[in-house]
């Protein structure tokens, strides 16, 4: 039979795994607050709560939930899990005009097939003083590699009541970035 302190081990294992492969992956640094719980249905995933987004060293943003979706074949093993999707869930980002390069970051360097997602979220944006300029829904914000093999952020926001849409390609290979908003 299991201890109880091996339980604890595969789950700092398994904690220290995904925040590795979220770093590599998504350029993405995460810090987790609760202990991790996993689903099979509708495809495998650890999900947790309270997940914290970090970025140079300052905490920017909260996620309510964060499930991370694996691959099916490696689910059992604790150091060959592979991350194929992430998924943020009402996260509440506290930003300011330097931490607009967390979203240059992750468009930058997300070179994977796979979907890093917010969704029902809020970015409050604050002066140099803390005070808020104005904040904006999330409704859904989508960044993945496209067919043509170039990072898109996809958006789906609220400002001021007013519902716009945000999409970016970022074209590596060109050195070209290419917005469009509705």
């Amino acid at each position: 039979s299991r201890g109880l302190g091996d339980v604890y081990k595969r789950q700092d294992l398994i904690k220290t795994n995904l925040k590795n492969q979220i770093i590599e992956k998504y350029n993405l640094e995460v810090k987790f607050e609760k202990n991790l719980g996993y689903g099979l249905f509708p495809k495998p995933h650890f999900f947790v709560k309270n997940t914290t987004i970090i970025f140079n060293e300052k905490n920017i943003a909260k996620a309510e939930v964060t499930k991370i979706y694996i691959s099916i074949k490696n689910f059992f093993s604790s150091k060959d899990i592979k991350i194929k999707d992430l998924f943020f869930r009402q996260t509440e980002f506290n930003i300011d005009s330097k931490d607009l390069l967390f979203f240059e970051g992750i468009l930058n360097s997300n070179r994977s097939e796979h979907n890093l997602i917010f969704k029902n979220s809020i970015l409050f944006f604050k002066n140099k003083d803390k005070d808020v300029v104005f904040f904006t829904e999330i409704n859904n914000l989508n960044v993945f590699q496209n067919q043509d093999f170039n990072q898109q952020l996809n958006a789906k926001l609220n400002i001021f009541n007013i519902p716009f849409k945000l999409k970016i390609e970022n074209q590596l290979k060109n050195k070209k970035l290419f917005a469009n908003l509705n």
